[in-house]
């Protein structure tokens, strides 16, 4: 288990998007944050992609 406290500090007023590649081996169990309004998790040749 793999437990992350992430802090990002938007200085621009708009919608953002945030996306990282999850490493083969780990699963999301859940995402959650204040100003979060949902997450997504994509499927690439990459990896699989989230994208908050």
């Amino acid at each position: 288990m793999l437990a992350v406290n992430a802090t990002v500090a938007i200085t621009r007023a708009g919608i953002f998007d945030l996306s990282f590649v999850l490493p083969p081996t780990l699963d999301v169990e859940s995402i959650s944050g204040v100003a979060l309004s949902h997450w997504t998790e994509l499927k690439t040749p990459e990896g699989r992609v989230i994208t908050l």
